[in-house]
């Protein structure tokens, strides 16, 4: 995106963020272990949080609270309680808090929103999907989608999440 420039990377396995960095042309000097020391550190405008599941509240609330809008990967939080406290710090900061629904803006499933929300079709109010996703397929993934301690509420939490109209 041209209006976009990648300022820094908060990685806990420092080479990952070093090789992320090189990738992105991030100068080194803003590369951290915590997230908290690059938003306390850095003049950000946004951050994109893509912790496992389980740990998108935390620092998704932190950098509300410190004035930075936040991108948040699906699903928003692993509980409704987490859920509602990462709203609410969005709410009190003034801050966006969007949550990455990629799918939503795939031409297949924008054209399917506007036939249904035409009328075309009568009244709808039952729809079937089927979503063939790359861990089925062979591609490595890490514990993060696959284990109830990192994935939160499981296959529905992370797939279902995507698939909404």
């Amino acid at each position: 995106m041209p209006n976009v420039e990648l300022v820094g990377v908060a990685e806990i396995i420092k080479e990952r963020g070093l090789e992320f960095a090189r990738r992105w042309n991030i100068p080194e000097s803003n590369v951290f272990t915590d997230y908290r020391e690059m938003i306390d550190k850095l003049s950000l405008d946004a951050v994109s949080v893509t912790t496992p599941h389980r740990l998108h509240a935390e620092p998704a609330i932190y950098a509300l609270k410190h004035g930075v809008h936040v991108l948040v990967e699906k699903p928003m939080a692993s509980t409704g309680a987490e859920a509602l406290e990462m709203y609410r710090a969005a709410v009190s900061s003034g801050r966006v808090l969007e949550v990455g629904f990629q799918n939503r803006f795939e031409a297949q499933i924008m054209a399917a929103k506007r036939i249904v929300a035409s009328g075309l079709l009568g009244e709808f109010y039952y729809g079937e999907t089927l979503a063939d996703g790359k861990r089925r397929r062979g591609i490595p993934t890490t514990p993060t989608f696959y284990t109830r301690e990192m994935a939160g509420g499981g296959v529905v939490l992370n797939n279902g999440t995507s698939l909404a109209l």
